[in-house]
């Protein structure tokens, strides 16, 4: 029959759903994957956000309300208490308003954003030992996150003895107790039903463009451009994507994959050669933390200098590749 693989978010108790719900590692490797791509980037505040500051034509000139004689400080905290809305009209009025609440605006766009950046990911095969947690990468599981898993196992035990050998592990648990995330790179808001929705209608030429970008119900992400790295956070290394030679459509996204996967046994429904193999089935990766940033915002290691590993993930990529054939990388 070949196992299961799902892609796991421990610390958001999270399931990816692009891979679908119950598939083998072959079916649904060479997706597009590029949602589970925008869920590690940072989002960023919207270009057009700038061009509108140091626009005449598009702008009202400076005022000099009373409001502005307060400290940034009190108005940051004001900001902070106004609905997105509110504040989206506020900032309307006003170049000065605009630029002071910058910070708040992209405080609600990574709010809004489903991002799975600085979490621990595993793709984890159903063929992981079921009755030893310690068949896990060491240290991924806190006592309290194993605690819960045996518990579940335990209850399991009573219900039905004959599937409670298999519930101790975490693909069991996760699959039963994780939340289905789609990790989509569009956002929606959401307001109170005393929403006035006729309140942008009102609004006209730039000024409504403007509250679209800054509030509107229906939105898309916004990231920094340039040349992207996937950084593993937890052991100092990144993959640059403009360094992957494989001649397919293969992403940071299938190099975090590659690199993260965990199990028992080696199924995967692709074909490996054996020194391969292993390395995909004890992903070197597996529970650690990643974001993908461009190559000049990488964030500031605690310890030590950030290493390159392009060469070795796409050594295993251009393995996987060939091996596999000619094949079209799909949507999502």
């Amino acid at each position: 029959m070949g196992q299961i693989w799902r892609i796991f978010n421990v610390d958001h108790r999270a399931i990816y759903v692009g891979t679908g719900l119950y598939r083998k590692l072959g079916e649904w490797f060479f997706r597009s994957h590029h949602d589970l791509m925008a869920s590690l980037r940072i989002p960023c505040l919207p270009a057009e956000i700038d061009e509108w500051l140091k626009s005449e034509e598009r702008m009202p000139v400076h005022q000099r309300s009373t409001l502005l004689k307060l400290s940034n400080e009190l108005l940051f905290m004001i900001f902070a208490e106004l609905d997105d809305a509110t504040l989206a009209c506020l900032a309307i009025t006003c170049k000065d308003f605009l630029t002071i609440a910058k910070p708040e605006f992209l405080r609600r766009i990574r709010r809004w954003h489903r991002s799975w950046a600085h979490c621990r990911i595993i793709t984890l095969g159903e063929y992981t030992c079921s009755e030893d947690l310690n068949a896990l990468p060491e240290g991924l599981l806190s006592e309290d996150e194993k605690a819960a898993v045996n518990a579940y196992a335990d209850e399991m035990a009573i219900k039905n003895p004959e599937d409670a050998k298999y519930a101790r592990n975490l693909y069991s648990y996760a699959s039963e107790h994780y939340e289905l995330d789609e990790c989509s790179s569009y956002g929606m808001r959401s307001y109170d039903e005393d929403y006035d929705y006729r309140l942008p209608r009102r609004l006209t030429g730039s000024d409504k463009v403007m509250y679209g970008v800054l509030a509107g119900p229906i939105f898309s992400f916004t990231y920094p451009k340039g040349a992207e790295v996937l950084c593993n956070i937890s052991k100092g290394e990144y993959v640059r994507d403009a360094g992957l030679t494989v001649p397919y459509r293969i992403t940071l996204a299938h190099a975090l994959v590659s690199q993260t996967c965990w199990s028992s046994q080696p199924s995967f429904a692709m074909c490996c050669s054996q020194e391969y193999e292993e390395k995909l089935m004890r992903g070197r990766w597996a529970g650690d933390k990643f974001c993908i940033v461009t190559e000049d915002t990488m964030p500031k290691l605690e310890d030590g200098e950030w290493k390159d590993v392009t060469k070795e993930v796409d050594s295993l990529l251009r393995h996987i590749c060939d091996q596999s054939g000619d094949l079209v990388v799909g949507e999502d």
